[in-house]
């Protein structure tokens, strides 16, 4: 926490049990913070000189508690005074809604950032994956951000070399956080290794072990060279041109993107200076 910034809790656990994950068994099941808690600390914190708050829970998408979904709360925490802005982490595909997509794209100190991990391109390594949606729900939610705020950013996770992963199901994947040809444009990836589950979770074991490939040299030549091309593609080149509002302290966008600007000492503390991007360093792009 810094005194400009602040993450809140409103939920722990999960209730979704990917096969790859084991918060479920470790954090337990979906717990939401009671609403007036979490708005009472949120108003302490602006009343402090916090501008940015972001809210954290393992799926914010499931929040409900005293009657608020998520939108609710997000309509509750933008009617604070003196926060500048508002942010949360993370969503989950299955999860999101109409109503999350109307609130971030109304509500004023709400970022237009969303954080959708896909984990896969491929219906066949989703399903594997226990994700609850496939590549068409993925893309519906995507149209739908796009539809409500065509600037908005989306970032995303990815699983590179998932037990059982074909290259066929890799070439799915890296479909999906191009822009072209088809209408996602996921503009920052994060791509993740994982050529083995070893088998933590009841949901791993459903995965026949034969589809583990940790002890194949040639498996991990594959991994290596499908996460390195995602770099290639994962920029921010649609940022030239484009007016921003950032956080004086060397803070994030209103989308998300970490800027490099010159001249910060020129901005009182804790404001959000207007600047246009002209370039992006080497490598940004």
């Amino acid at each position: 926490r810094s005194s400009l910034k602040a993450l809140v809790t409103i939920m722990s656990g999960c209730n979704n049990f990917c096969s790859y994950c084991i918060v479920p068994y470790v954090r337990g099941r979906e717990k939401s913070r009671a609403a007036g808690s979490v708005l009472d600390e949120i108003r302490a914190l602006a009343a402090c000189g916090c501008s940015e708050v972001t809210l954290v829970g393992q799926n914010v998408n499931s929040y409900n508690s005293e009657g608020l979904d998520f939108a609710g709360l997000l309509e509750g925490v933008d009617a604070i005074d003196d926060l500048l802005r508002i942010r949360y982490i993370t969503s989950h595909p299955r999860d999101a809604n109409e109503r999350h997509l109307d609130a971030v794209a109304n509500l004023k100190k709400v970022c237009d950032h969303f954080h959708l991990p896909a984990q896969s391109g491929s219906d066949i390594v989703l399903k594997r994956m226990n994700r609850g949606y496939d590549r068409r729900r993925y893309l519906d939610l995507v149209g739908g951000i796009r539809e409500r705020m065509p600037d908005a950013t989306l970032t995303t996770d990815l699983i590179v070399g998932f037990p059982g992963e074909t290259d066929q199901d890799f070439a799915a994947t890296r479909r999906l956080s191009r822009p072209h040809p088809e209408p996602e444009n996921a503009s920052k990836a994060t791509a993740r290794s994982q050529p083995e589950l070893r088998w933590a979770t009841p949901e791993a074991s459903k995965i026949a072990p034969s589809t583990s490939a940790d002890t194949d040299p040639a498996h991990d030549d594959t991994v290596a060279g499908r996460r390195a091309a995602f770099g290639a593609e994962c920029g921010r080149s649609d940022d030239v041109g484009r007016r921003h509002d950032a956080g004086a302290r060397g803070g994030r966008l209103t989308q998300e993107t970490p800027p490099r600007y010159p001249c910060v000492a020129r901005f009182a503390h804790g404001s959000l200076p207007p600047f246009r991007v002209t370039e992006l360093p080497y490598g940004c792009g």
